[in-house]
């Protein structure tokens, strides 16, 4: 399985629980995601924005993992955080994260769908 991340470019984004953040292993693989700021700087300024990315919400599966992901029952991690990513490294399934300078903003909450609408309505976008 392979996913999508993106720099954290805020503290705001680093907090918002809406912006799914992920950590790597050492070979570039997913370690964790989580809606809360991680890793956790025990030690002031030690820097989480320099480990954490955000991650965008695009996949892509060899179609035996995702019949495999479809079979299993929702895991305990997954409930929690409400990250079905989770799931996959909950039974071990390596996820490669591929880095992209940018994306674009997502609609993730109702608030989001309503700046959506507004600016498809706008003059500015026809």
């Amino acid at each position: 399985m392979a996913t999508l991340a993106t720099p954290i470019r805020t503290a705001e984004e680093m907090a918002d629980p809406a912006a799914v953040k992920v950590v790597l292993d050492l070979r570039g693989r997913a370690l964790y995601f989580s809606r809360a700021p991680i890793p956790f700087a025990r030690e002031r300024g030690a820097g989480a924005h320099d480990r954490a990315l955000r991650h965008v919400g695009v996949y892509a599966f060899r179609r035996s993992t995702l019949l495999e992901f479809g079979a299993w029952p929702t895991s305990e991690l997954e409930r929690l955080e409400a990250l079905e990513q989770l799931r996959l490294l909950e039974h071990g399934v390596a996820i490669e994260v591929a880095l992209i300078d940018r994306a674009p903003r997502g609609i993730d909450t109702p608030a989001d769908y309503a700046r959506f609408l507004a600016e498809l309505a706008s003059p500015r976008s026809a």
